[in-house]
């Protein structure tokens, strides 16, 4: 006997195994910063650099805790990013060099 069935996907399900990773790290840091740090191995700027990738992911405005109206239902994956843009979140300091490599890497 073959059972399938569909299910409708959320935000958490389109998460890459790093994304993953460093929300599970968030949760047993229970959202300290410096506990994330000493988890990851990172600085604490890559922290809250990939922790505003996570967010942007998500589909979080830039305003804390609201999301984006449209990302919540949405079952599309988000868009990825240009490298062009990626060049520019790098340049202007959003994003590290670690987050840049990573999101150029999967382009």
């Amino acid at each position: 006997m073959h059972l399938q069935a569909s299910y409708p996907r959320n935000e958490f399900a389109r998460l890459d195994d790093d994304a993953l990773h460093l929300l599970r790290i968030f949760v047993a840091c229970e959202g300290r910063i410096r506990d994330m740090e000493r988890a990851l191995g990172v600085s604490y700027p890559t922290v809250k650099s990939r922790l505003a990738g996570l967010r942007e992911t998500l589909g979080f405005t830039g305003e804390k805790n609201t999301p984006k109206e449209e990302a919540r239902p949405s079952s599309e994956p988000p868009k990825p990013t240009t490298t062009a843009d990626t060049i520019g979140r790098l340049e202007r300091g959003e994003i590290d060099f670690e987050e840049a490599m990573r999101r150029l890497r999967k382009r």
